[in-house]
């Protein structure tokens, strides 16, 4: 599961079920991005790539809300590649 994280350090998380969501592993929790000006960051969507990897999508802005038209405000769309290692409870 990807969130965004909305409070300082602003980013987006990651975290592994091992029990189809039920629990969730919050102490090893994956740190995507941890560099957001604020907390408008988010909206993380993940798919499994062919060769395993994880790709994660989401937004964010830079620059300051400065008046009613946002301007000086950026919008960026990000993405990043990245493994995960689960352990098998044999």
């Amino acid at each position: 599961m990807t969130y965004g994280y909305r409070r300082p350090p602003y980013g987006v998380r990651g975290c592994i079920s091992e029990d189809n969501g039920s629990s969730w592993d919050i102490k090893n929790e994956i740190i995507i991005c941890s560099d957001g000006e604020h907390g408008d960051i988010g909206y993380p969507s993940s798919i499994e790539v062919k060769d395993g990897t994880i790709m994660t999508s989401f937004y964010t802005h830079t620059g300051k809300f400065t008046d009613k038209e946002n301007q000086g405000l950026f919008t960026h769309i990000y993405g990043t590649r990245y493994i995960v290692f689960v352990r098998f409870n044999v």
